[in-house]
């Protein structure tokens, strides 16, 4: 009986592999290249681990990747000198992982500054949501043509959103309802996302209305459920609840993240401790976020004396690149690792780096705006 059940769980064992590879497809990324012989080029998935990173070499002006995948993925091809180097100013192709064959091409040129080279001439000849999507941004007429662009938008921008951009985002909508419904690709949802989260007028979240949440809403809603493991929604979901989610004003929320050491550390535990308790949102990209980090070690002994706490929340898209810009920065705070769209970047409604909140001792948020940690030193002296 014994070994009637040890076969069936062997079988059973063998069909979920093969059940398991079944749900994956096959990629295939290859391209023509100008001026870029011997570089090397690192094929990576935002928000994935570095082990899954693949590397190629640029040969007589061609290179490829290929791999496996179980959803279709944005991912992004960079210069590999650039990721070893933990650059913070970095050029890549967006591009997406898909069954079959994404062909693209594009030119090597060096920039005016000599600091880092450009990119120009991209083009995308296969791949259904590669072409889309540069289609999308290269190509007329695209989604976005409509809109009225000023250039003293800050001045007219109350104008503007009352009486211009309602009607035109209207007619975005509709358009864009019309090719996602047809074609339910990603890339669209990955094109939309780009322009809420960047300073584009017509989506200035300031001057979200409810209609303007229950069409973005129902995006979310019609995506087709082969793509919910998809980065791409993870990415679009979290932006909906970062804009409409947190409607109440920015109040304590508790968490429990691991620092370098593996160690969890609870926010309560530090906030009862000091009189001031300072979270710090920063990701290796930011300089600002990293100038605050090499500049505030100087005046940190004299925070922690007088009561006073930093605590970092990186938020960088792997643990290897927040453990080697904190070793670059010698941060001597306490130093979180949260990861990129985590429930505690939600809580506190952060969508711009850096960010800062303080706690008093009583867990209420102080209104203290500053830029260096120096700064915080007249908490207690004023």
């Amino acid at each position: 009986m014994m070994k009637k059940i040890i076969l069936l769980l062997v079988l059973l064992s063998g069909i979920s592999c093969q059940k398991k590879e079944k749900d994956q497809f096959e990629f295939k990324i290859e391209g023509e290249v100008e001026n870029g012989n011997n570089l090397e080029l690192t094929l990576l998935i935002p928000n994935d681990s570095t082990q899954n990173q693949i590397n190629t070499k640029i040969k007589n002006g061609k290179f490829s990747f290929t791999g496996s995948s179980r959803v279709i993925q944005y991912g992004e091809i960079r210069f590999k000198h650039d990721l070893d180097a933990n650059k913070t100013n970095y050029l890549f192709i967006p591009v997406f992982l898909e069954p079959g064959k994404t062909k693209i091409s594009f030119d090597i040129i060096k920039s005016t500054s000599d600091i880092f080279k450009d990119i120009v001439k991209i083009k995308a000849s296969q791949g259904n949501n590669t072409m889309l999507y540069y289609n999308e941004f290269f190509k007329k007429p695209t989604l976005t043509d409509h809109f009225s662009f000023i250039n003293d938008y800050e001045k007219k921008k109350d104008s503007m959103h009352k009486n211009v951009y309602p009607i035109e985002k209207k007619i975005f909508f509709e358009k864009f309802d019309n090719v996602y419904q047809t074609t339910k690709s990603i890339a669209y949802l990955k094109f939309l996302s780009l322009y809420l989260q960047g300073n584009f007028p017509p989506f200035d979240p300031d001057y979200f209305s409810r209609e303007d949440e229950l069409k973005l809403k129902k995006i979310l809603e019609k995506t087709d459920s082969k793509l919910l493991n998809s980065n791409v929604y993870k990415e679009f979901n979290f932006i909906l609840k970062s804009l409409f989610d947190n409607t109440k004003s920015l109040k304590y929320s508790n968490f429990t993240l691991v620092d370098l050491q593996n160690k969890q550390v609870e926010l309560k535990k530090i906030i009862k401790k000091n009189k001031y308790t300072v979270l710090n949102f920063w990701w290796t990209g930011c300089s600002p976020c990293r100038k605050f980090n090499q500049e505030g070690n100087t005046i940190y002994n004299t925070l922690k004396e007088n009561k006073i706490e930093i605590i970092g929340v990186n938020v960088d898209l792997d643990p290897s690149a927040w453990k080697k810009s904190s070793s670059m920065d010698k941060i001597n705070w306490i130093n979180l690792y949260a990861g990129p769209n985590s429930q505690v970047q939600i809580n506190y409604q952060v969508n711009s780096f850096p960010s800062k909140i303080i706690f008093n001792d009583k867990f209420q948020i102080i209104d203290f705006k500053f830029e260096k940690a120096e700064e915080l030193i007249s908490l207690i002296t004023d």
